[in-house]
């Protein structure tokens, strides 16, 4: 064997070799990720699908704006992860390249049949060019984009599950096993769990950056700094991959307050919106309509008064079909319920939408 062993290394480099492990090592992550990206996707879609018609307030600049359903802000943050499924699914194509037949950076002179070493690795092509196969490491850090951007939905979507879980809401309770009491203060349940996800979508982000900075000014060929590559990427990983375990938990245990999130959802001002493109409808210009719905509820503030009975007051004279509808534009699951155009909160727009995100994940796509 010695001899035989002596040509073991002939037609192979260090380099070369050290790519094609890392790009095997990614595209088996990435369908690890894809995997657990669909299982919070369906953990979302179940919660949202549950809860399509449970009406809540929605927020803009962290202010109640308009009303809408629980099962609508589950396929919003649901469709955020379909949009990471996807992009990992796009980096995976940039990483399934055999680098091997490259050598260390001009190719080998034995006649290797490149082509059936990419079949017996399952790689769906060859690198087109020896040197740039040993020094490029784009895949490597579009994995860690797609990573980053996916730890970053995790981490919007753990906040809002921090606060709209809080007692000054309390729209929902989170499951036991990933909250955890205080040290000092016996009445706390404290989501150390989601804040970890949303903290962690900085270290996330860093590894980015981390590689792009290893990556920004090295001359052709492999150099060893390349080295410094695998820290980054098993850790974007790494993060990933336990946030999305935990997330997935967190949202199947959720237990929703229905009646916490209508009575919030019900709150007139919440309402306004609606009121003017009522009016709009009636024949008002939607600006005018706008300033007139904006007076109204300035008018009903000074006076401490509702909005409902002070908009009946002013539209009863000049626009008696608005002021005859009013009880029905201030229901929040009928405000919901006009909302029904495609994407929209009205509870069967909402469920087709989940049920399209669902089959989006499929294990297939």
């Amino acid at each position: 064997m010695g001899e035989l062993a002596g040509q073991a290394h002939l037609g192979r480099s260090r380099n070369e070799q050290a790519v094609t492990a890392l790009r095997l090592w990614i595209r088996a992550a990435i369908d690890r990720l894809r995997a657990a990206t669909a299982r919070a996707v369906h953990a979302l879609v179940d919660q949202g699908l549950a809860g399509a018609d449970a009406v809540m307030p929605g927020f803009t600049h962290t202010r109640a704006a308009e009303p809408i359903t629980f099962g609508h802000f589950a396929a919003a943050h649901a469709w955020g992860l379909v949009r990471d499924f996807d992009r990992l699914a796009d980096a995976r194509r940039r990483v399934d390249v055999l680098p091997l037949g490259s050598g260390a950076l001009a190719g080998t002179a034995l006649a290797l049949d490149r082509e059936a070493l990419a079949r017996d690795l399952g790689f769906a092509a060859v690198s087109p060019n020896a040197l740039d196969a040993v020094m490029d490491r784009d895949f490597a850090a579009e994995f860690a984009f797609a990573c980053a951007q996916l730890q970053t939905h995790l981490s919007r979507l753990a906040e809002d599950l921090i606060w709209l879980s809080s007692p000054e809401f309390g729209f929902f309770a989170l499951p036991e096993a990933f909250t955890t009491g205080s040290s000092l203060m016996p009445q706390k349940k404290n989501p150390d769990s989601l804040e970890l996800v949303r903290g962690k979508a900085a270290r996330a982000q860093a590894d980015v950056l981390r590689l792009l900075s290893i990556m920004k000014s090295l001359p052709a060929g492999y150099q060893k700094d390349l080295q410094e590559d695998k820290e980054a990427v098993f850790d974007v990983a790494d993060t990933a991959a336990a946030s999305l375990s935990v997330v997935r938990g967190v949202v199947a245990g959720l237990v929703l307050d229905r009646d916490a999130m209508r009575r919030a959802a019900a709150r007139e001002e919440t309402m306004a919106a609606g009121l003017a493109v009522a009016l709009a409808t009636d024949g008002v210009p939607f600006r005018r309509a706008h300033g007139l719905v904006g007076g109204l509820v300035a008018q009903a503030r000074r006076a401490g008064a509702s909005l409902r009975e002070t908009a009946r007051r002013a539209l009863e004279g000049g626009h008696p079909r608005v002021a005859a509808r009013l009880e029905a534009l201030f229901d929040p699951e009928q405000a919901v319920r006009t909302r029904s155009a495609t994407g929209g909160t009205d509870p069967d727009a909402v469920r087709a939408s989940l049920r399209l995100a669902a089959e989006r994940v499929r294990p297939s796509s």
